[in-house]
C-alpha cells in the first residue's frame, strides 16, 4: 500500500512538472518512403503522426524561435514542436514536404553538403524549392564525419565549409547544425561558436526547456513504428520523462 501511494505521488509530480512548463520537443527523422530500413518512416505513418500532433494542439516552430525562448528572449505557444530531417534525402522534398504543408507544419533539413545532387539526395534546385515552402536548411557537415573524433583543423573544415557552401548556394543563412551520430565535444562547440552557428542538435534524448544548452539540443528519434501511433506517443512520453528532473 505504501509503495502504491509512493508510485502515485511520484507519477503526479512528474505529470505536474511536465504540464506546468513550456518545453520544446524536437523530432528527428531521416527518410520518408516505403523502404524497409531503420531510418525510414512510411508516408502513412508520418502523416498519422502529424495528424496526431495537430489534433493534440501542437504548433510547429522554427529552431530560431525555440532558441530565442530557451535564451529568454522570445515566447512560444503552449505546445511547440520542431521537426527536423537529417542527411538531405530527396524524399524529404518529394514526400515529406507535401504532408507537412497539409497539416501546416514547418521543418528544417540538415544537409550533408558533399552529397547534394548525388543519387537519392536533394539537388540545389530542390533545396531552393523547399525553402520556398517554409522549410529551413541547416548543416550536417560536409561528409557526415564524426566530429568528436577529428582534430581541430578537420572540425573547422567540416563545419565552416558546409556552412559557407549552403549560404553561397542558397543565398540564406545556415545558422544550425546537427552533429553526425549525435557526437560532439567542447572543441566542436568552440568551433561552432567561432564559425557563427546559433545552435546544434545533439544525440541526447529528451525535450528542451528555457535555459537549456543550445549547442546540445535534445531530440526524439523517430524510427519505423512497430506499434503504430502508440509507439510515437510513447517516444514523446519517454523524452519528457528523461528530461523532467534535469
Amino acid at each position: 500500500m505504501i509503495l502504491l501511494v509512493g508510485v502515485l505521488a511520484l507519477t503526479g509530480t512528474i505529470l505536474y512538472r511536465i504540464e506546468s512548463r513550456v518545453s520544446v520537443p524536437i523530432l528527428a527523422y531521416h527518410r520518408i518512403n516505403n523502404t524497409l530500413d531503420p531510418m525510414t518512416v512510411k508516408p502513412e505513418d508520418f502523416e498519422t503522426q502529424l495528424q496526431y500532433l495537430q489534433n493534440e494542439g501542437y504548433t510547429s516552430v522554427t529552431l530560431d524561435e525555440a532558441i530565442a525562448f530557451m535564451q529568454g528572449t522570445g515566447t512560444l505557444p503552449p505546445k511547440p514542436i520542431v521537426i527536423t530531417f537529417d542527411d538531405g534525402y530527396e524524399d524529404n522534398q518529394r514526400i515529406a514536404v507535401p504532408i507537412l504543408r497539409k497539416y501546416g507544419f514547418k521543418a528544417i533539413i540538415f544537409v550533408i553538403t558533399d552529397n547534394i545532387g548525388k543519387p537519392d539526395y536533394l539537388t540545389w534546385q530542390q533545396l531552393k524549392t523547399v525553402q520556398e515552402r517554409a522549410i529551413s536548411i541547416g548543416s550536417h557537415t560536409m561528409t557526415h564525419a564524426d566530429l568528436a573524433k577529428l582534430q581541430s583543423a578537420e572540425i573547422a573544415q567540416e563545419v565552416r565549409n558546409s556552412k559557407e557552401s549552403l549560404e553561397k548556394g542558397l543565398g540564406t543563412a545556415a545558422d544550425f547544425i546537427a552533429y553526425p551520430y549525435g557526437s560532439y565535444n567542447q572543441r566542436v562547440v568552440n568551433t561552432l561558436l567561432e564559425t557563427g552557428y546559433k545552435g546544434a542538435c545533439s544525440g541526447k534524448v529528451g525535450i528542451n526547456i528555457r535555459g537549456g544548452d543550445i549547442y546540445a539540443l535534445r531530440r526524439i528519434y523517430i524510427s519505423p513504428p512497430h506499434l503504430g501511433l502508440l509507439e510515437f506517443k510513447l517516444r514523446l512520453w519517454r523524452a519528457q520523462l528523461v528530461s523532467v528532473f534535469s
